[in-house]
C-alpha cells in the first residue's frame, strides 16, 4: 500500500536545507551504497546533528526514497550528457559498460544501487520512488538507443547481477547485447 502523502509548507530556507540535506547524503550513498543512508552517517558528513536530520524528514525511509532519487538523477544527467554526442552504437557500448561495471568510478554501482533501492522500497510497500528512478533511467535508454532501448536495458538490470557473481563473458554479453539491439557489439567494446 502506497503511503499517502500529505503536502507540507516549508520556507524556503526549510526546503534549502532539506536539499543540502539530500545533496550530502546523495554523494555518501553514491559512495558507499544505501546502507551508508543512516541518520547518523549524514550526520557525520553535515555539521548537523542527527536531532535537525529528523526535523527535516518525516522518517528515515523519506530521507532514503529523495537520496536515491536525487543519485540517480545525477548519474541520468550524467548519462545523458556523455550519449548526448554519441551515435547508437557508442551509446549501446557505454551503457553496456556501465551496466557491468567497467565506467564512471562511483556511478559504476548506480545500476547495483537502483536493485538495492527496489529490494528496500519493495519491503516497505514503497512504490512510487522506485518507478520514478527506473524512469529516470528508461528515458536515458529511450533516448540514446532508441527502438531495443526496454530490451537493453532489462537485460543489463539483469546481467548487473550476474556479472558480480561469475566472471564477465564479455563475448557472450556482446552477443547478447548486439542480438537484443541490432547493433554489432565485440567483446573488445566491453572489456
Amino acid at each position: 500500500m502506497e503511503r499517502s502523502t500529505t503536502t507540507v509548507r516549508r520556507t524556503p530556507n526549510q526546503e534549502s536545507r532539506r536539499q543540502e540535506i539530500i545533496a550530502a547524503a546523495a554523494s555518501v550513498v553514491a559512495a558507499e551504497g544505501l546502507a551508508a543512508c543512516t541518520v547518523r552517517r549524514i550526520a557525520e558528513v553535515t555539521p548537523l546533528t542527527k536531532s535537525t536530520i529528523h526535523y527535516y524528514f518525516d522518517d528515515a525511509d523519506e530521507l532514503i526514497d529523495l537520496v536515491v532519487i536525487e543519485v540517480i538523477r545525477l548519474f541520468a544527467d550524467l548519462c545523458t550528457t556523455i550519449l548526448a554526442e554519441a551515435g547508437r552504437k557508442k551509446s549501446i557500448v557505454i551503457l553496456t559498460r556501465i551496466f557491468i561495471g567497467r565506467e564512471w568510478g562511483m556511478y559504476s554501482n548506480a545500476s547495483l544501487l537502483w536493485h538495492e533501492f527496489a529490494v528496500h522500497s519493495l519491503q516497505r510497500d514503497r512504490h512510487e520512488g522506485l518507478v520514478q528512478t527506473f524512469a529516470l533511467v528508461s528515458d536515458v535508454f529511450e533516448s540514446s538507443v532508441g527502438d531495443s532501448s526496454r530490451a537493453l536495458h532489462n537485460y543489463l538490470l539483469g546481467l548487473n547481477f550476474r556479472i558480480r557473481a561469475t566472471d564477465p563473458d564479455f563475448a557472450e554479453i556482446a552477443a547478447d547485447v548486439s542480438t537484443l539491439t541490432g547493433v554489432e557489439v565485440t567483446a573488445a567494446n566491453l572489456a
